[in-house]
């Protein structure tokens, strides 16, 4: 069952430059999504296919000329060497030398992606941040839909396309949590020390909207505050987390207060987050 997103209704008008990146939690729904909206007029290339892999990390200037016209890619950071050839790409659209074409990106590992995006297509590329399914996505698509039931459910597509029960929901999480936190996060970032990473994850998850104390969480963890700072801002660069700032009517003691830490898949849609 496919559930429609807010996007679909503009999202030609997305972004003002030819490069759009698509950034998410993984199983969000940016694959499917992307696929369905593509149509005739977007070829779409997933770099999880190991022919067009090899393609694009051998020879980035083939795999473009192989899949010409406007082009949605998808998994890109498997395949880093095809930032710079977009940016060339994008360059010499900008001064009139080959005809204008437009590409959408997207990948799981936010980490690995956005080092890309930030080494080649600064100034180029225009954000896009896809949620997981809003309430009001899901009650558009499925009216009795009952909220408690979607709340536990965290707006995961395939938990409620798919009709999961509420155990079978829970192995799903459990193991989501296990490749995001292990594999994603923990490898991408260089982190060792896995099981007090792991640690300091639940801990996370237990203040959430509370005061975010870096010394606190060393502490029950058992190990420096720098670490944990080191581990939040990997948190946050995979759109786990949220660091909520604090507010306050006055300017200065809104700026040095200490932030609220959010659960970022628990946010509500807002302009060109969708």
């Amino acid at each position: 069952m496919w559930i429609p997103r807010l996007i679909e209704g503009n999202w030609t008008q997305a972004g003002r430059q030819p490069v759009k990146v698509v950034t998410g939690l993984r199983q969000c729904g940016k694959s499917s999504l992307l696929e369905r909206l593509g149509g005739s007029d977007y070829r779409f290339v997933s770099l999880d296919d190991l022919q067009n892999r090899n393609l694009a990390q051998s020879d980035p200037g083939l795999f473009f000329a192989t899949n010409s016209g406007n082009l949605i890619i998808d998994e890109v950071h498997h395949s880093p060497q095809l930032f710079s050839e977009i940016k060339r790409l994008v360059d010499a659209q900008k001064a009139g030398k080959i005809a204008p074409r437009s590409f959408w990106l997207s990948g799981s590992n936010q980490i690995l992606f956005r080092k890309g995006i930030e080494e080649s297509l600064a100034g180029r590329a225009s954000p896009i941040r896809l949620h997981p399914l809003s309430v009001s996505e899901v009650h558009s698509a499925m009216p009795d839909f009952p909220l408690v039931q979607l709340l536990l459910y965290g707006g995961w597509p395939e938990l409620i396309s798919q009709g999961y029960s509420l155990p079978e929901s829970v192995r799903y999480l459990n193991e989501y949590l296990q490749l995001v936190l292990e594999k994603d996060v923990a490898q991408s970032a260089g982190i060792t020390k896995v099981s007090q990473f792991l640690k300091v994850v639940g801990l996370l998850a237990g203040r959430a909207a509370n005061v975010l104390e870096m010394a606190s969480l060393g502490a029950a963890a058992g190990v420096q505050a720098s670490t944990i700072s080191d581990w939040v801002g990997a948190l946050e660069q995979m759109l786990i987390i949220y660091r909520l700032p604090s507010f306050h009517t006055d300017l200065t003691k809104r700026v040095i207060k200490a932030p609220k830490l959010d659960r970022k898949s628990t946010r509500l849609n807002s302009s060109h987050e969708w």
